[in-house]
């Protein structure tokens, strides 16, 4: 079953599946007040969800979708597919209710996921937006984990590169180990984008754009930055560290809260410009990760000499 258009529901309107409704092109999908998108409760003909958008941008206002224990997933954009939930009830699902798949996922204001799945099965990067006024769980497994190049070191840095919420923190458990599931792998909590970590607010958002087509490894340069970090701490008074940033998406804060302090001064090397800072002219640490397309100099150096 395939939508193709806008598509709005009358109040109350109940749409009952007897097979997944797979969703191929743009469309929003709205109701008044007590609409249902739900799964047929006496077979069990589904896929891995009752509905999935896949590649393509879909919105759902003001709809409950609810797999009925009918398959594993109530909801699932995959492929790079994007959209936005608002007022809408995700649930359902034996395994997660949604699950991001390479997708950029919003939860607008009124949104309840019970639990939301990122993945990493292809290209993409699974993005999720946890707006006010919306909640949900977070899984990540070992596959996502393990795809991403995720490490246990800095791992809340690392889910904040994925999950960003824009008030009151996201509980998530990531799988660091194989074998892991959603009761028993590690606990990590999401920070608001306000949140800072006792430094000043400098009203910019701690979520990382996505600036890469990495699309495996380690996605996230932990090896190079432990290295870095481990080089940091042998460090003397007055020492010059060289590095190139080839190929890491952004910087990390626990750089610079490694560096802040020391006189110490580290050149990196990136798309032809070469950024210089020193331990000791580093003020305020406000974000998690840092773009390189910032001047990354004056943004943790405010203060001239």
């Amino acid at each position: 079953m395939r939508r193709a258009a806008p598509c709005e529901l009358e109040d109350g309107a109940d749409i009952v599946l007897t097979s997944q409704l797979t969703i191929s092109n743009a469309v929003t999908i709205k109701a008044g007040t007590n609409a249902k998108i739900r799964a047929e409760g006496t077979m069990r003909s589904f896929g891995d969800s009752i509905v999935t958008v896949s590649g393509v941008s879909a919105n759902f206002e003001n709809v409950a979708i609810d797999a009925g224990d009918q398959a594993e997933y109530a909801l699932i954009y995959t492929d790079g597919a994007s959209g936005t939930l608002t007022g809408v009830t995700v649930s359902g699902g034996t395994g997660s209710d949604l699950l991001v798949d390479g997708a950029n996922v919003t939860l607008g204001s009124g949104t309840s996921a019970g639990q939301t799945e990122l993945a990493k099965t292809g290209s993409g990067t699974p993005k999720l937006a946890v707006q006010s006024g919306s909640s949900t769980k977070v899984w990540v497994d070992h596959d996502t984990y393990t795809a991403l190049g995720m490490s246990e070191d800095g791992l809340e840095e690392q889910l904040a590169a994925l999950v960003s919420s824009e008030s009151g923190t996201v509980e998530a458990v990531v799988g660091t180990q194989p074998g892991s599931s959603a009761e028993n792998g590690t606990p990590v909590t999401v920070q608001p984008d306000d949140a800072d970590g006792g430094d000043e607010d400098d009203g910019e958002e701690s979520q990382p754009e996505e600036k890469t087509s990495r699309t495996g490894g380690d996605y996230f340069g932990n090896q190079k930055w432990a290295e870095l970090k481990a080089q940091i701490a042998k460090a003397e008074d007055g020492d010059t560290l060289e590095m190139s940033g080839t190929g890491l998406p952004w910087f990390p804060s626990s750089v610079a809260r490694a560096l802040k302090g020391k006189d110490v001064t580290l050149e990196i090397r990136k798309n032809g410009v070469t950024y210089t800072l020193n331990g000791q002219k580093i003020g305020p640490i406000t974000k998690i990760w840092y773009n390189f397309d910032e001047n990354l100099e004056t943004t943790l150096q405010p203060v001239e000499e």
